[in-house]
Protein backbone atom coordinates (compact mmCIF):
# COMPACT_ATOMS: atom_id res chain seq x y z
CA UNK A 1 0.00 0.00 0.00
CA UNK A 2 2.56 2.62 0.79
CA UNK A 3 5.25 1.53 -1.55
CA UNK A 4 2.48 2.12 -3.98
CA UNK A 5 1.58 5.27 -2.98
CA UNK A 6 5.48 6.75 -3.45
CA UNK A 7 5.68 6.58 0.30
CA UNK A 8 8.47 4.42 1.97
CA UNK A 9 7.14 2.08 4.75
CA UNK A 10 9.54 0.55 7.47
CA UNK A 11 10.54 -2.64 7.51
CA UNK A 12 7.73 -5.36 7.66
CA UNK A 13 9.60 -6.85 11.19
CA UNK A 14 9.25 -3.37 12.33
CA UNK A 15 5.53 -2.72 11.56
CA UNK A 16 4.76 -5.98 13.23
CA UNK A 17 6.52 -4.72 16.23
CA UNK A 18 9.12 -7.05 16.66
CA UNK A 19 11.61 -5.02 17.38
CA UNK A 20 9.71 -1.72 19.10
CA UNK A 21 6.22 -1.03 20.09
CA UNK A 22 4.63 -0.25 17.26
CA UNK A 23 0.98 0.54 15.84
CA UNK A 24 0.47 -0.19 12.02
CA UNK A 25 -2.91 0.83 11.52
CA UNK A 26 -4.55 0.14 7.64
CA UNK A 27 -8.13 0.91 6.44
CA UNK A 28 -9.63 -1.93 4.02
CA UNK A 29 -12.28 -1.81 1.19
CA UNK A 30 -15.47 -3.72 1.20
CA UNK A 31 -13.00 -6.06 -1.02
CA UNK A 32 -10.84 -6.43 1.32
CA UNK A 33 -8.26 -4.23 -0.27
CA UNK A 34 -5.86 -2.04 1.80
CA UNK A 35 -6.99 1.57 0.55
CA UNK A 36 -5.12 3.59 3.55
CA UNK A 37 -2.63 3.94 6.26
CA UNK A 38 -0.40 4.79 8.80
CA UNK A 39 1.80 3.42 11.78
CA UNK A 40 3.73 5.18 14.64
CA UNK A 41 7.03 3.16 16.26
CA UNK A 42 9.39 4.28 19.85
CA UNK A 43 12.65 4.35 18.09
CA UNK A 44 14.72 5.32 21.04
CA UNK A 45 16.06 3.05 23.63
CA UNK A 46 14.15 3.27 26.76
CA UNK A 47 17.49 3.92 28.70
CA UNK A 48 17.32 7.12 27.24
CA UNK A 49 15.89 9.67 29.82
CA UNK A 50 15.28 12.36 27.30
CA UNK A 51 13.62 11.22 24.86
CA UNK A 52 12.22 7.74 25.73
CA UNK A 53 8.90 8.54 25.86
CA UNK A 54 9.09 9.53 22.16
CA UNK A 55 7.44 7.82 19.00
CA UNK A 56 7.77 8.07 15.28
CA UNK A 57 4.51 8.72 13.33
CA UNK A 58 3.49 8.46 10.05
CA UNK A 59 3.67 6.09 7.13
CA UNK A 60 0.34 7.85 5.80
CA UNK A 61 -0.42 6.31 2.78
CA UNK A 62 -3.65 6.57 1.09
CA UNK A 63 -5.00 5.00 -2.37
CA UNK A 64 -5.45 8.10 -5.15
CA UNK A 65 -9.15 6.88 -5.91
CA UNK A 66 -9.81 7.17 -2.25
CA UNK A 67 -8.16 10.44 -1.00
CA UNK A 68 -9.72 13.43 0.38
CA UNK A 69 -11.79 11.07 2.16
CA UNK A 70 -9.65 11.72 5.65
CA UNK A 71 -8.44 8.34 5.87
CA UNK A 72 -4.97 9.49 6.91
CA UNK A 73 -6.05 11.73 8.95
CA UNK A 74 -7.94 9.57 10.73
CA UNK A 75 -5.83 6.60 10.81
CA UNK A 76 -2.50 9.36 11.80
CA UNK A 77 -4.53 10.72 14.62
CA UNK A 78 -5.96 7.13 15.96
CA UNK A 79 -2.09 5.71 15.50
CA UNK A 80 -0.87 8.26 18.02
CA UNK A 81 -3.20 7.87 20.32
CA UNK A 82 -3.03 4.11 20.29
CA UNK A 83 1.12 5.04 21.24
CA UNK A 84 -0.31 6.57 24.54
CA UNK A 85 -2.60 4.42 25.33
CA UNK A 86 -0.37 1.40 24.75
CA UNK A 87 3.11 1.92 25.33
CA UNK A 88 2.52 5.32 27.15
CA UNK A 89 4.19 7.55 24.73
CA UNK A 90 3.93 11.40 24.93
CA UNK A 91 5.55 13.37 22.80
CA UNK A 92 5.83 12.36 18.64
CA UNK A 93 7.84 13.30 16.00
CA UNK A 94 7.80 12.51 12.20
CA UNK A 95 9.36 13.84 8.99
CA UNK A 96 7.85 15.78 6.73
CA UNK A 97 9.77 17.26 3.72
CA UNK A 98 9.70 21.12 3.37
CA UNK A 99 7.19 21.10 0.30
CA UNK A 100 5.31 18.51 0.69
CA UNK A 101 1.50 20.02 0.74
CA UNK A 102 -0.43 16.42 1.43
CA UNK A 103 1.74 16.16 4.20
CA UNK A 104 2.04 19.77 5.76
CA UNK A 105 -1.76 19.82 5.56
CA UNK A 106 -2.21 16.42 7.29
CA UNK A 107 0.15 17.61 10.44
CA UNK A 108 -1.45 21.30 10.20
CA UNK A 109 -4.95 19.35 10.59
CA UNK A 110 -3.66 18.05 13.82
CA UNK A 111 -2.32 20.83 15.20
CA UNK A 112 1.44 19.48 14.63
CA UNK A 113 4.32 21.95 13.27
CA UNK A 114 7.78 21.97 12.47
CA UNK A 115 9.60 22.33 15.31
CA UNK A 116 12.98 22.96 13.34
CA UNK A 117 14.70 19.43 14.20
CA UNK A 118 16.70 17.90 11.48
CA UNK A 119 16.53 14.12 11.22
CA UNK A 120 19.49 12.75 9.90
CA UNK A 121 19.29 8.99 8.02
CA UNK A 122 21.10 6.76 6.10
CA UNK A 123 19.80 4.20 3.58
CA UNK A 124 20.98 1.93 1.12
CA UNK A 125 21.10 3.54 -2.48
CA UNK A 126 20.19 0.66 -4.43
CA UNK A 127 16.72 0.10 -2.26
CA UNK A 128 15.97 3.95 -2.53
CA UNK A 129 16.28 4.20 -6.36
CA UNK A 130 14.12 7.38 -6.25
CA UNK A 131 16.66 9.19 -3.46
CA UNK A 132 13.73 10.40 -1.33
CA UNK A 133 12.81 8.84 1.97
CA UNK A 134 9.42 10.49 2.18
CA UNK A 135 7.27 12.21 -0.19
Amino acid sequence: MALGCGVLPTCGAALRGMFQPVVTLIAVDRLGKVVSMAAASTYIRVDHASLSDQAWWGMLATDPSRRGQSMALILGARAILEMEERFGNRSFMTGVEAGSSPSEDVCSKMGLEPQGMTLVVCADPEALISGRMTK
